[in-house]
């Protein structure tokens, strides 16, 4: 075995194994979050209540991603890791109006994604009875509501899978980069409802 194959090998063991607290972590803390905030409001509906509950589901989503980059980081003391890539900056290999033509397609074919998921998986009408929809918010709580449930979430999922994944595999293999990040992000949502568009997402976001 080469000295690439090693490093390899090594590499995907420590992905793995940050993969697996990953794992650990979302489930007991974002499971206990959910069953905490459940209780809260069982005991009072108020508007602080529901920030508050929000605010406990944004802490545990933050602590449950940034848990396994944290453990990645430990396991890689000694080795040669690479700088996650998160920079906002345009691309200097192409122009402006490639990486603006990109987003919409990319945009495009998420959609795309979207409705094949619906065919393959077809959503019941109960699923329309979300606590988010099924009653009147106050604008705040709305606010809040999208923050922990977009804004954090999107942060915290680049920085694992396309900062630290994507950023340590790519090294060795673009592409295989790309496809390995958008399987690891596909398989992340642990359900078969989400599988196939949360890949092809992977995928258009590794790009």
């Amino acid at each position: 075995m080469s000295f690439n194959e090693r490093e390899l090998k090594n590499l995907f063991n420590r992905i793995g194994g940050a993969m697996l607290m990953f794992l650990l972590a979302f489930n007991v803390l974002c499971g206990g979050a959910y069953s905490i905030g459940e209780s809260l409001l069982a005991v009072s509906n108020d508007v602080s209540t529901k920030i508050l509950v929000e605010l406990l589901n944004s802490i545990a989503y933050i602590a449950a991603y940034s848990i396994p980059v944290w453990f990645f980081l430990l396991l890689s003391k000694d080795k040669n890791v690479q700088p996650f890539g998160l920079s906002v900056a345009l691309s200097k290999d192409r122009p402006a109006l490639v990486s603006v033509a990109m987003m919409f397609l990319g945009t495009a074919a998420c959609f795309c994604a979207s409705y094949v998921n619906s065919l393959l998986f077809p959503v019941s009408e109960s699923a329309s009875d979300l606590y988010f929809f099924n009653e009147a918010q106050a604008p705040y709580v709305l606010i809040l509501m999208f923050i922990s449930s977009a804004i954090v979430p999107a942060f915290v999922e680049e920085l694992l899978f396309r900062g630290m994944i994507l950023s340590s595999v790519r090294p060795y293999s673009e592409s295989g980069a790309i496809l390995i990040s958008a399987i690891l992000f596909g398989l992340m949502h642990q359900t078969p409802f989400q599988l196939f568009y949360t890949t092809v997402i992977g995928v258009i976001l590794g790009i």
